[in-house]
């Protein structure tokens, strides 16, 4: 009787499992599917993170572009991800151009606000996101050559804001510095035409400040010794970096693209080679410019 029963349950059982196999391949079909977008950029913005607040990758990856990470990589380095995305507090601007658009948002980020730019783009008539920074693209200024002022003498036609060339002071400012006050910027050029990388800080706010140098200290403790910070109050962003023919201009503290900014720049200028000397020959940046 016992197997009887069994026996008349069997096809039951069967269609009952398949149709909840076939329901669990839906699911999964829609959790892993192509990304969904949004009808904005903004939209996928948001979108992204309320999924990151709700601890839902799957749903964060289908506002993010295929090409920039996959949804796999995404749900594997999530705690990563969440940590590094901040919150999102605001969205300052947005600007479209054809089928890409670069929003500035403002977001709360290890314990301070700062501002970051996300980029986003159009498939057919949604919008994904394609990445973020916090620093805009790096910009190479006219060359205004390494002509030497009068010391004392000031100069304020340079190519660019911060400058990145140019008349300069004959006396460089001293490299391996934090200065509390504005210095001129001859002699700051000066630097750069010796290697330096300079740090002007603007808008920053105290937390920003803080965090760009506790950056800078770690570069100085590996050996980058011709390295500059100084305020600058005019500069409408937080801070900018600048080498010899090389501006970047950034709206918060990564890391990452510091770190980027002065291996590429480092050791730049005519006279590139004095920043290399000591502790620094060793240096990446340094060995490369010797080969």
């Amino acid at each position: 009787m016992e197997q009887r029963e069994r026996a008349g349950r069997t096809p039951f059982a069967l269609g009952a499992g398949i149709v909840l196999l076939v329901a669990l391949g839906l699911v999964r079909l829609a959790t892993h599917g192509p990304p969904s977008g949004a009808p904005t950029p903004e939209g996928a913005l948001r979108s992204y993170y309320r999924a990151l607040e709700a601890g839902d990758c799957e749903r964060a990856a289908r506002f993010v572009h295929p090409e920039f990470l996959e949804a796999g990589e995404l749900c594997e380095r999530f705690r990563e991800t969440r940590a590094l995305s901040g919150m999102l507090l605001r969205v300052i601007s947005t600007e479209v151009a054809d089928d890409a658009a670069r929003m500035v948002i403002r977001r709360g980020f290890r314990g301070v606000q700062d501002r970051r730019i996300v980029r986003a783009l159009r498939e057919g008539d949604l919008w994904l996101l394609a990445g973020g920074s916090s620093c805009h693209r790096e910009q190479r200024p006219t060359d205004l050559g390494a002509l030497h002022l009068e010391p004392g003498q000031d100069f304020d036609d340079y190519s660019s804001f911060p400058p990145t060339s140019g008349p300069h002071d004959p006396t460089p400012a001293q490299a391996g510095a934090i200065y509390e006050e504005p210095q001129p910027l001859p002699p700051l050029v000066h630097s750069m035409e010796h290697g330096a990388v300079v740090f002007w800080v603007g808008s920053a706010s105290q937390g920003v400040r803080e965090q760009l140098l506790a950056v800078v200290q770690g570069l100085f403790q590996e050996g980058f010794e011709g390295l500059v910070v100084t305020p600058l109050p005019v500069l409408q962003v937080p801070f900018a970096m600048t080498a010899w023919g090389s501006l970047q201009r950034c709206l918060g503290v990564s890391p990452a693209e510091i770190r980027a900014f002065v291996g590429r720049r480092y050791g730049s200028g005519g006279e590139g080679a004095l920043a290399c000397r000591g502790r620094a020959a060793g240096l990446p940046p340094c060995a490369a410019s010797r080969t």
